[in-house]
């Protein structure tokens, strides 16, 4: 299957990790107050510091603020359940949203971790060990062949099969 198809799989699944993480059980507006008033948020215009910031769609061009930082690779850590999501739907790894792997038993620090996950609850939870047994699945052979075919950063599996993407080998910049 060609990259395309893997870039709009990685879409929707973005799309549908969106739409469960906002509109869970309170509306989107009701957890902001929520949230604004928990941890003291203070708005602030910061516009002006990046105007000319855009994509230019005629000239297909983007402008870029903050070359230095735009530049800078870092780990992915937790964005990468949204590609290993895609690689283990694309080869039957995952069958759905409801592929369910059962915890080892390990305690993690995060109680909602310690159960067993579907596809759906590990990108809720962003359950580091459901995606590690993702990669266990696949294999450095997939893990290589799709991070080369969506182009991924700099392709970097040699920190470790389940490992790769947490502070690691593998890095991606916003570039």
């Amino acid at each position: 299957m060609g990259w395309r198809r893997i870039l709009a799989y990685l879409v929707v699944i973005t799309f549908v990790a969106t739409i469960l993480l906002t509109f869970n059980s309170k509306s989107y507006a009701e957890k902001n107050d929520v949230f604004v008033k928990k941890h003291n948020v203070v708005y602030e215009d910061l516009s002006s510091y990046f105007t000319g910031f855009s994509y230019d769609l005629e000239h297909k061009q983007y402008t870029i603020y903050n070359k230095a930082k735009s530049e800078k690779r870092l780990s992915p850590n937790s964005t990468f359940k949204v590609p290993h999501a895609l690689f283990g739907l694309q080869t039957g790894v995952l069958e759905d949203e409801n592929t369910t792997f059962q915890w080892d038993g390990t305690e993690y620090p995060f109680p909602q971790w310690n159960q067993d996950q579907t596809l759906t609850q590990a990108i809720q939870n962003s359950t580091i060990w459901y995606f590690q047994e993702v990669s266990s699945r696949l294999g450095e052979n997939r893990e290589q062949y799709f991070l080369h075919r969506i182009h991924y950063g700099n392709e970097d599996i040699s920190g470790g099969l389940t490992h790769f993407w947490l502070q690691s080998s593998l890095e991606i910049s916003p570039i």
